[in-house]
């Protein structure tokens, strides 16, 4: 990921999030590099994921709204803010 090859890092983290989908960072990761990749969907799932496992990364959804409202994509931009604010672990029934 911190060599900008973002197609491989998704791939190693899809691995990482199969084999151990409650693990916080690997959601985190993952989000991170399908975002580079502008596959902002998908990485808004991973990086809402990451947020409810561990509510620090709330702070990457943010980031990410105001980095989608500087390029003009506001819808894009309010889903991941909102995101920001469901950022709670989802409580079992």
């Amino acid at each position: 990921f911190d060599k900008g090859n973002f197609p491989v890092s998704t791939r190693y983290f899809k691995r990482a999030v199969q084999a151990n989908p409650n693990q916080d960072r690997s959601q985190l990761g993952l989000g991170k590099s399908l975002y580079e990749e502008k596959n902002h969907k998908a990485a808004l799932q991973h990086l809402l994921k990451a947020c409810q496992l561990n509510q620090a990364h709330k702070e990457v959804l943010l980031v990410s709204a105001t980095d989608l409202r500087l390029k003009k994509k506001s819808t894009l931009a309010d889903d991941f803010k909102r995101a920001s604010y469901s950022c709670v672990k989802p409580q079992r029934r």
